[in-house]
C-alpha cells in the first residue's frame, strides 16, 4: 500500500517537539556544510545538488519550528480557528521552493553533460557517507513527530537526502574506479526528479487541506 500523507492529522506540540526540531536544524546545518565543502573540493554537481535540497530542509525545519509555536496561539476575533493552518502554508511554500531548486539542478546538469569537468570520486563518496549518517540520525529524531504535516514534509526531504547520499557514494566509487564523469551529472538529474516528486506530494497534500478535500484514506462509504 502506498504511503500517503494524511492531511487531516496534526500532531500535538510541546517542548519535546521543539527540542527535536532544534536538534534537526543543527544536524542539517552540519550536513549542508559538509556537502557544500565536499562538492566544491570534489567538483561534484551531485553533492552540490543535494546541498541545495538540504537548504530547503533547513528552511522547512525553521518554518516548522515557527509553525509549532503558532498553532499553540489562541483563536482571536479575526482568526476564529486560531493558527492551526500555518503549518499547511509552510508546507506549500516549501514545495514551491523545491520546484525552483529542481529547475536549477537540471539546467546545470545538462551543461555539465556537454562539458564535463574533473570530479574527485573518493572525496565525493567520503562527504556523502558523512551526509548519509547524519541524515539517518535526523530522521530517527523526527520520526515521533511525523503526524504533523510540516514535520512530515521535512522528514520526507531528510529521507530523500539519505537516498541521494547513498547514490552519491556509489557514483563517487564509480568515478574513482572507472573515471566515468557523466554519472555525476546523471545522478544530479535523478536527485532533481526525487526532489520534484517530494515537492509534488507535499504540494498536493497542502492543496487538499486548503480546499477541504476528503482525506484520501477515508473509506468511500464514509465520504
Amino acid at each position: 500500500m502506498r504511503n500517503k500523507i494524511r492531511p487531516m492529522q496534526l500532531a500535538p506540540v510541546g517542548s519535546s517537539a521543539a527540542a527535536r526540531i532544534r536538534l534537526a536544524l543543527l544536524l542539517t546545518t552540519t550536513v549542508l556544510v559538509v556537502e557544500v565543502v565536499g562538492g566544491l573540493f570534489a567538483h561534484s554537481l551531485a553533492l552540490l545538488s543535494d546541498a541545495g535540497h538540504v537548504v530547503t530542509d533547513l528552511v522547512v525545519l525553521a518554518l516548522s519550528a515557527f509553525a509549532l509555536r503558532q498553532v499553540q496561539r489562541p483563536a482571536t476575533a479575526r482568526r476564529t480557528f486560531g493558527y492551526q493552518r500555518v503549518g499547511i502554508l509552510v508546507a506549500l511554500v516549501n514545495a514551491l521552493l523545491l520546484g525552483a531548486i529542481v529547475v536549477g539542478i537540471v539546467i546545470e546538469a545538462v551543461r555539465r553533460l556537454q562539458d564535463p569537468g574533473e570530479v574527485r570520486g573518493g572525496l565525493m563518496a567520503a562527504a556523502a557517507v558523512v551526509g548519509l549518517l547524519i541524515s539517518l540520525l535526523i530522521a530517527r529524531s523526527l520520526q515521533p513527530l511525523e503526524r504533523d504535516l510540516t514535520v512530515k514534509s521535512a522528514l520526507m526531504h531528510i529521507w530523500g537526502d539519505a537516498w541521494a547520499s547513498g547514490g552519491i557514494i556509489v557514483a563517487g566509487l564509480v568515478i574513482a574506479v572507472t573515471n566515468w564523469l557523466a554519472i555525476d551529472s546523471l545522478l544530479s538529474i535523478a536527485i532533481a526528479a526525487l526532489i520534484a516528486w517530494s515537492a509534488w506530494r507535499v504540494l498536493s497534500a497542502a492543496i487538499d487541506i486548503l480546499m477541504e478535500s476528503t482525506p484520501p484514506d477515508l473509506p468511500p462509504a464514509d465520504r
